[in-house]
Formats: structure tokens, C-alpha cells, sequence
């Protein structure tokens, strides 16, 4: 899980990849988008055409992408499944993340938009991508009294979450740049509701949640390759899966030994974004366990038990 050098563009499109057939060139309407491609020639040839990782050819594959939807709302009290039929649908959902406006389908590869939430005591497995910039923008906190949920997952359900929060000062999200320790570290940042992000290509980070709230934040995205990884890691259940889509889409995760020490140092035990860890918890505890010792500090209780989202 260390962080290792991009893959050759050759790989990249290595043909019946997680990648590729999320693009949808292995759809029914892979001969529409084999003419689009022609068209995106001329483009090309003009100089307006976008590199290959976010080429226009792969984004015509589903022209009724979201039924032609272009108005959307924050996830305010509606329907985070994002069924198009809802008067006021809040975007394709995948895992607990809700896709707002899309790469793949409505910007030309240029940008995406999505929305979820962090629970209490839950860490951004740390990570860097190395072809997209983000902006993190904090929303706010998630009202419990107005969260509904059918199921288990509570970051799925609907919610109100309030940017003119009252109680004391406003909740944060803690950021760190350069997680991995040493003369490089970055300070940890706090982020209180109602301030943004910038997290530049190629710089790792991580954040975190050390409140008892649940706190909502959108996250934009330049270029295609973040939502390929939230679309392709709705399913990994192992680390094997995790380090092919790592590759898939020119993006990391640090060393176990990195997230581990985090945890013990600001006593994080959930772990979101990073759903391979599933197959490893019994590395992460190894992990957790020697850097409270590296720490002089004893292991807290509650770190044994952790839970992935």
C-alpha cells in the first residue's frame, strides 16, 4: 500500500480493466462511442482535445447519463439515492458517496462534484493522487434529529446538515498534508464548518473527524480519475482489488504504518475510504499496536476494535 510510481498509459488501459469498463467500453453503446472518438479527432487536431486519461471518447458512452439531469440540491432532507424520479434527486450514489455532477458523463472530463459525510471519530485513510487536484468545502453538521436511516450505513441516509451551527464553536475536520512523518510533516490544520480545502495533485493527506458529530462536506474534483475510484471501490473487499485500482486511477494510499500511527496519536478508531482494509484489519492492528509502542503510550482499548467504511 505504499505509494508507487503512475503507471504507463499503456496500463492504464489495459483492456477489460475495472477502469475500462466503467467508462463504458464494454456497454452497448461502445460502437456510439467508437464514433464519437472519430469526431474527437478533428478536436485533436484542433489542440482542444483533453489527455488521454480524460479524453472525450470514454464520455459518451451513456448520453442519458442521470436522465439528462442538470439541476441538483444538497443532500438537505432528500433522497441520497438519487433516484431521478425524486422532485428533488440528489445524484448518483455510490457507496456513501453522492456524485453531483460527473466527469465521466456531464463535464467533459474536466470536473466532478460529490457529497457525503464523516461520522464522529473516523479518519480519511491517508493518500495521494497523483492527476487530480480537489477542494474540500466543510458543510456542515448533520442534524441526528433529522437523519433517517433504513439500513445500517447512517452516512447514507438523509440528513440535514446546518452551516450556522450555534452550540459553542463550530465542529472541525482536522488536515494534515504529508502524513508520513519526519522533517516533511505537515501541521495539522483545523477546519472548522464553513471553511474549504485545497488539496494539490501529488501532495498526500488525510483528515479526520475528532468530534461526537457527524459532519457533511462536498469534494470537488479536477479530471476523471477520482470518480473512477469512488465508482470502482464500491465493491473491493480485498487489498488485491484495492492496489489494481490504485493503479486504475493514479491514486495511493500510504503504508498501514502510516494510518496506524494517526490513529494512536489522535485516538481515531474508524477508518473511512479505504474498504480493501477489510482483508488487513489484523495488519492494522499489528500496526496500531507498534506505534503506541514507538509512542511510549499504551494502546487505547477502543483502537482494537475497529471499524472500516
Amino acid at each position: 500500500m505504499s505509494p508507487k510510481p503512475a503507471p504507463s498509459s499503456a496500463d492504464a488501459q489495459a483492456p477489460y480493466s475495472r477502469r475500462s469498463i466503467l467508462r463504458g467500453s464494454l456497454t452497448a453503446g461502445g460502437a456510439a462511442m467508437l464514433a464519437a472518438c472519430g469526431n474527437n479527432k478533428s478536436r485533436a487536431d484542433s489542440g482542444t482535445s483533453h489527455d488521454a486519461a480524460t479524453s472525450d471518447c470514454e464520455l459518451d458512452s451513456d448520453p442519458d447519463y442521470d436522465g439528462g439531469q442538470l439541476l441538483y440540491r444538497r443532500n438537505d432532507g432528500g433522497d441520497s439515492s438519487g433516484s431521478t424520479s425524486d422532485p428533488i434527486s440528489e445524484g448518483q450514489k455510490f457507496g456513501d458517496m453522492i456524485i453531483k455532477s460527473s466527469a465521466m458523463y456531464q463535464t467533459h472530463g474536466h470536473v466532478s462534484h460529490m457529497e457525503t459525510s464523516v461520522t464522529a471519530k473516523t479518519i480519511i485513510a491517508p493518500h495521494v493522487h497523483t492527476h487530480a487536484d480537489q477542494l474540500v468545502i466543510i458543510l456542515g453538521v448533520v442534524d441526528s434529529a433529522t437523519a433517517t436511516s433504513s439500513d445500517a450505513d447512517e452516512e447514507a441516509a438523509a440528513y440535514h446538515a446546518d452551516p450556522r451551527y450555534t452550540s459553542g464553536s463550530p465542529p472541525a475536520l482536522m488536515f494534515q498534508f504529508n502524513p508520513q512523518g519526519g522533517a516533511d510533516a505537515g501541521e495539522v490544520i483545523e477546519c472548522p464548518v464553513g471553511s474549504y480545502v485545497i488539496k494539490p495533485r501529488g501532495v498526500s493527506h488525510t483528515f479526520w473527524n475528532p468530534t461526537h458529530h457527524r459532519i457533511a462536506y462536498c469534494e470537488i474534483s479536477t479530471g476523471i480519475d477520482f470518480e473512477i475510484f469512488v465508482r470502482g471501490s464500491e465493491d473491493i473487499s480485498s487489498i488485491e482489488e484495492l492496489e489494481a485500482l490504485e493503479d486504475e486511477c493514479n491514486t495511493w494510499f500510504e503504508d498501514v504504518h502510516v494510518l496506524a500511527r494517526l490513529m494512536v496519536e489522535h485516538r481515531i478508531p474508524n477508518v473511512k475510504g479505504m474498504g480493501g482494509l477489510y482483508d488487513a484489519v489484523d495488519d492494522l492492528k499489528a500496526a496500531i499496536e507498534a506505534a503506541a509502542a514507538e509512542l511510549g503510550i499504551p494502546v487505547p482499548p477502543d483502537l482494537m476494535d475497529i471499524s472500516i467504511r
